[in-house]
């Protein structure tokens, strides 16, 4: 996937930074609390146990991204009209962290 896909994939498919307040409000619910007991995949694609995804932020994204990122397994959880992400980068752009290439190399 070249630069110009990828940038238009972002454009597109992210909405935006997942406001604080959504986040807080969504602590306690118990999807929000799987989201964060993915376990980390090792080099071979197994799962370590006891060893899960630490999430640095959340944004809001499609539908249609939310289902990408999950099949790489990403923490995503379904709201009313899109899904949050929880990003496990963070420090970078994300185009440079290469989750959105894997996502739609699949």
């Amino acid at each position: 996937m070249n630069n110009t896909e990828l940038q238009a994939i972002i454009a597109k498919e992210i909405y935006c930074m997942a406001p604080v307040e959504l986040v807080e409000a969504l602590h306690e619910s118990e999807e929000f609390i799987d989201m964060h007991c993915i376990n980390l995949i090792d080099e071979n694609g197994d799962s370590i146990e006891d060893e899960y995804q630490e999430i640095f932020e959340y944004y809001l994204v499609s539908d249609y991204l939310g289902d990408k990122l999950r099949s790489i397994n990403e923490p995503v959880m379904d709201l009313s009209n899109c899904s949050l992400w929880g990003r496990t980068c963070t420090g970078q752009s994300i185009e440079l962290d290469g989750t959105i290439q894997k996502a739609f190399s699949k």
